[in-house]
């Protein structure tokens, strides 16, 4: 058994080990490069650390940032849909969150549900990730990276004038004008 030693930024000695001697001097340089990289968020505002999840920054971000950009409604279909991504990612740092896993998450959502609302929630995602690159909790936006599903053309039907005149006869008088208008105008 090897063992690598460091000192820590506390003054701690830091002692990883390894099976060989590389596997201890690379499991000592992901210690480095964490502390490394937890320095550089230690002086975060409003709470957030180097451990912040995404659900943890989704809250943040609908509480502080979207209310005041949005309507009520948006508000609340963004809430929606960041508690969907928090059942599947929530638990994730932010700063370990990676492309792959983003991919997965809109995959299970394009098969599961509707390709558009997939592709809604990774936009949504690809915001708050934005905030997160902007607040120093993120190097770059893995959401970005995702491409969003193809969202498939519905075509249609409409009446055929044979149909019109059949609703025609079935509707009253009160109503009849109103529905031809609204076949004359093209209207759905």
């Amino acid at each position: 058994m090897w063992v690598a030693p460091w000192r820590k930024a506390d003054g701690r000695l830091g002692k990883p080990t390894g099976r060989t001697r590389a596997a201890a001097e690379a499991s000592r340089n992901r210690h480095i490069a964490d502390e490394a990289a937890d320095a550089k968020l230690g002086s975060l505002a409003d709470g957030f650390h180097a451990g912040t999840t995404l659900a943890e920054l989704g809250r943040w971000w609908l509480d502080h940032v979207a209310v005041h950009r949005v309507r009520v409604t948006t508000w609340s279909t963004y809430d929606k849909q960041l508690r969907l991504v928090g059942t599947r990612l929530g638990n994730v740092p932010v700063r370990k969150l990676r492309a792959d896993q983003v991919a997965t998450m809109v995959s299970e959502l394009a098969k599961s549900g509707s390709p558009s609302r997939a592709r809604n929630v990774r936009a949504l995602l690809a915001q708050v990730l934005d905030e997160a690159v902007n607040l120093g909790l993120a190097d770059d936006n893995v959401a970005k990276k995702v491409r969003s599903p193809r969202v498939p053309r519905v075509q249609r039907r409409t009446l055929s004038p044979g149909e019109v005149s059949q609703l025609l006869a079935a509707c009253d008088e009160r109503h009849s004008a109103a529905v031809a208008l609204c076949f004359v105008q093209g209207w759905r």
